[in-house]
C-alpha cells in the first residue's frame, strides 16, 4: 500500500489505524492527519518504540492493508466475471428460444414485462 493513498484517504484508514494501535487517542488521530513521521512520533509516544521498531509496525500494518484491497479486489473481479458468465448465458439462451418458439418467447417476455410493472408500481 501507498503512503500517498493513506495520506489522501486518512479519514477511510483512521479507524483502522485505530483498530491497530488502540493506545492512539481521537486527538492523536488528528493530529496525525496522515502524515507517516507524525503516526511515527505517536506510536514512540504511546507505545515506547523506538524509531526503528515504530517503522516496521507501520510497513506491517501497510503491508496487511495492501493485502486486504488485494484480496477484496480479486473478489470483485471473481464477482464481475460470474455476471458476465450468467448475461452471457441468458442471452444465449434468450436467443436459441426466440429461434425455436418466437410466439411463445413473446408471450413470456409479456408475461414478465407485465408482472415486474405491477410490482414497480407497488
Amino acid at each position: 500500500m501507498d503512503w500517498n493513498r493513506i495520506e489522501g484517504s486518512w479519514k477511510e484508514f483512521k479507524g483502522k489505524a485505530q483498530s491497530q494501535w488502540g493506545q492512539l487517542t481521537d486527538d492523536d488521530l488528528t493530529t496525525i492527519g496522515g502524515k507517516r513521521d507524525e503516526l511515527l512520533g505517536k506510536l514512540q509516544a504511546r507505545y515506547g518504540y523506538s524509531k526503528d521498531r515504530a517503522r516496521q509496525e507501520i510497513d506491517r500494518w501497510l503491508d496487511d492493508i495492501g493485502e486486504s484491497a488485494d484480496t477484496l479486489a480479486a473478489r470483485a473481479m471473481g464477482a464481475k466475471n460470474s455476471a458476465m458468465e450468467v448475461a452471457d448465458n441468458f442471452g444465449s439462451a434468450l436467443h436459441k428460444s426466440v429461434e425455436k418458439n418466437p410466439v411463445a418467447t413473446l408471450a413470456l417476455t409479456g408475461a414478465l414485462a407485465f408482472v415486474l410493472g405491477a410490482l414497480w408500481k407497488s
